[in-house]
């Protein structure tokens, strides 16, 4: 295990992400984050300085029938921005343009073959 030390705009998913962990639920639910979970009570909104604890990573293997078909379904997080665009007197700001840009990660493939078929 290590720790993380939470640095200006970081949040739990990108930190677990960082870490290569498939869903920032491993980080925020395991025991050792208990005190963060409940001084934070989001995973998205920590501060600098706060620590996160990050476990081992376990490798899961599954048995499965050879000359078979097999399905597998990899489960990942799902991360939403939402904003509001206000004027200066707080009023609702309608039809302005914005424009984002979100940095990609290398695209990771997700083709494997079966087991018990050749690649």
């Amino acid at each position: 295990m290590s720790n993380h030390v939470v640095k200006q705009g970081e949040h739990l998913p990108r930190i677990a992400e960082q870490y290569g962990f498939l869903s920032h639920t491993i980080l925020w639910d395991h025991p050792d984050n208990a005190a963060l979970k409940q001084k934070r009570q989001v995973p998205e909104l920590l501060l600098p300085g706060d620590e996160v604890v990050i476990p081992d990573k376990v490798r899961k293997t599954l048995s499965a029938a050879t000359g078979m078909e097999h399905r597998f379904v990899l489960q990942t997080d799902h991360l939403e921005l939402r904003l509001r665009l206000r004027d200066l007197g707080q009023e609702p700001v309608a039809g302005a343009a914005l424009h984002t840009r979100q940095k990609r990660p290398a695209a990771r493939s997700s083709a494997m073959p079966s087991i018990g078929q050749s690649s």
